[in-house]
């Protein structure tokens, strides 16, 4: 029974696709684009509940185009922006439309960056599989991550994915990932000495994943403060804010690291343990408020920073 459901779902999403491509080809000459406008984000709304979906404009070109222009995602579950595309083509690929399995190219325009790839529906029931590249993309140009993150970010993101997204769009099977992030800052919400913020010239990891949690490995940071190497896991939830984070690490400063600090008696204890192994740390809490650290040296950087602001 199991198995007939399954084929039946196959068949269903199958049906779908192939009947977009067909619609993007061939319909393009029949319907006017203000019922494309309106049906897109009905889709959508109804596909994946914890998002809302406007749509500023529809256009339809030969050879079989669509491109979506102002399509602007907007997260229900905490009422905040997610992403704001100022483009997004869709142009199915002709030889793989006889199948029950259509493959449709898509290319985007967002955060002065651009993302590209395809996607097509999966043998499980109800999940698409998703594939491309993301180039210098600007992270301050994405509301979402600022929104959920709750802190300044900046860089310019490149990445190659792939992976099955569920239709509640938390669920992530099969993820590769690869992550370069150059020349950006991380906002802090509490000064760790003296330091309001977090400059790096690149950090870069891979995440992999089944079911519900993501593994963050080969993680690497250069900063004109420190250098780091980080591992963890990441649990998806819904509202977005409250994904859960557990990474560990280690980190060597730099002397910049310690230039807002003026106890000179202190700064040379914190010298001394790191001068072997670094300072090991721990990160953990929702994505919204993680918590930082550092073990036994955690209260030698509280004393430094009380005594960095005095």
């Amino acid at each position: 029974m199991m198995a007939k459901t399954l084929r039946w779902g196959r068949s269903i999403l199958g049906y779908f696709l192939y009947t977009v491509a067909v619609i993007v080809i061939m319909l393009w000459v029949l319907f006017p684009v203000d019922f494309f406008q309106q049906w897109i984000p009905e889709y959508l709304a109804a596909r994946f509940p914890h998002v809302k979906v406007a749509l500023a404009k529809v256009e339809i070109s030969f050879p079989g185009k669509l491109v979506l222009s102002g399509l602007e995602i907007f997260s229900s579950a905490e009422s905040k922006d997610l992403l704001k595309i100022q483009t997004l083509e869709l142009q199915p690929e002709v030889a793989s439309l006889l199948s029950l399995q259509p493959v449709m190219n898509y290319t985007t325009t967002v955060g002065e960056g651009r993302v590209a790839g395809t996607v097509r529906s999966d043998q499980s029931l109800g999940a698409f599989v998703v594939a491309g590249q993301v180039e210098h993309v600007q992270l301050d140009s994405v509301s979402g991550i600022k929104e959920i993150l709750e802190r300044e970010i900046q860089g310019s993101i490149n990445a190659q994915f792939r992976g099955k997204v569920q239709s509640d769009l938390i669920l992530l099977d099969d993820l590769d990932v690869k992550v370069s992030i150059d020349n950006g800052k991380v906002g802090l919400k509490k000064d760790i000495l003296g330091h309001g913020f977090l400059p790096f010239s690149q950090v870069s990891f891979t995440v992999t994943g089944n079911g519900e949690k993501l593994f963050v490995e080969r993680g690497l940071v250069e900063s004109e403060l420190f250098t780091a190497d980080f591992t963890g896991k990441i649990e998806p939830r819904i509202p977005y804010a409250e994904t859960a984070l557990h990474f560990t690490g280690t980190m060597t400063p730099r002397t910049e690291f310690f230039a807002h600090v003026t106890d000179g008696e202190l700064l040379s204890i914190i010298r001394t343990q790191l001068q072997d192994e670094g300072a090991v740390f721990k990160i953990s809490g929702d994505v919204a408020h993680p918590g930082i650290n550092f073990g036994e040296l955690s209260s030698l950087f509280q004393s430094t920073t009380i005594n960095a602001e005095q």
